[in-house]
Parts: structure tokens; C-alpha cells; sequence
């Protein structure tokens, strides 16, 4: 596992392509990651193979953070967890976006993803991704962060 890669990915939104609008949400957040020293790839499922996808979960990431805006990209994101899972197993996947800010114990849940990040998110993911790559088990410091603690959803 590489302990200063990241992956950052936005599923499809739509079944349909009709429109792809940039997702600045994740170029955002990466460039702030970035900045303090952490690499950083980006997936688009709308407009990328999937064996892109799996190529980069093939290097292992740290973490791989997906921006989940609601609707139909639910389901996207939670093939992609899955998928993560399977290709990954040591990279932790974190949600982001509105979704998980609007219904954060839904999604730590029952979406299979490791952290939450509750708000914006650039200071939230430095945080984690420092912790992450230092080996860190305690993350009750980092503001709006949710993860799942001996069985129950913990949000700060």
C-alpha cells in the first residue's frame, strides 16, 4: 500500500449521459491534499473505462474517496465501495459529498464505507489521510469525521 497515494472518484450520476460538468468537489480536496504532499489520482466513472478504475486500485491507495451527491450516484458509489473491497481490501474507503452530510448514520451504516466526511472536506481529509498514513487508530480528534467503532456509528 502506498502511504501517500489517494484516489479520488465520482461516479456516474446518471444511467444516461446527457451532460459531464466537472467535478470540482474532488479537484478541490485534491489539490489541498496535494499541497501538503499526497498524490493524487482522480476516476470519473462518467467518462472513464472502468479498467482505469481497477488499475488504480491496483496501486494500492491509501484511501480512495468517493463524492456521492445522492440519487442514482448511490448506487454507482456503493459498486464502487464494492469494487474497492474486492481489488483493495487495505485501501479505506471514505464517502463525501451531500449525501453523506445530509444522512451521515444512514451511510456509515449501511454503505460499507469506512469514514464519512460530514461538510467540507479538504481539512477533514488531510486530517484523516495524515492519520491513515502514519498508522493512527484514534480518530476522535478530526472534525466532521464518521467511521463506525465497535459496532456503533461514531460522528464527530
Amino acid at each position: 500500500m502506498t502511504s501517500d497515494f489517494i484516489l479520488l472518484a465520482y461516479g456516474r450520476n446518471f444511467p444516461y449521459m446527457y451532460e459531464v460538468q466537472i467535478p470540482l468537489s474532488l479537484f478541490t480536496i485534491g489539490d489541498y491534499l496535494e499541497k501538503h504532499g499526497f498524490t493524487i489520482e482522480y476516476y470519473d466513472e462518467r467518462v472513464e473505462p472502468r479498467s482505469r478504475f481497477d488499475a488504480l486500485l491496483a496501486r494500492r491507495p491509501l484511501a480512495v474517496g468517493l463524492s456521492v451527491m445522492g440519487g442514482f450516484q448511490i448506487e454507482s458509489s456503493l459498486a464502487l465501495t464494492r469494487r474497492t473491497r474486492k481489488i483493495s481490501p487495505g485501501s479505506r474507503v471514505v464517502w463525501g459529498g451531500p449525501f453523506p452530510s445530509i444522512l451521515p448514520g444512514v451511510v456509515i451504516d449501511e454503505s460499507g464505507a469506512d469514514f464519512l466526511v460530514v461538510g467540507e472536506g479538504e481539512e477533514t481529509m488531510l486530517e484523516l489521510a495524515r492519520a491513515l498514513a502514519s498508522g493512527t487508530a484514534d480518530f476522535s480528534a478530526i472534525p466532521a469525521l464518521g467511521w463506525r467503532d465497535a459496532g456503533h456509528s461514531v460522528i464527530n
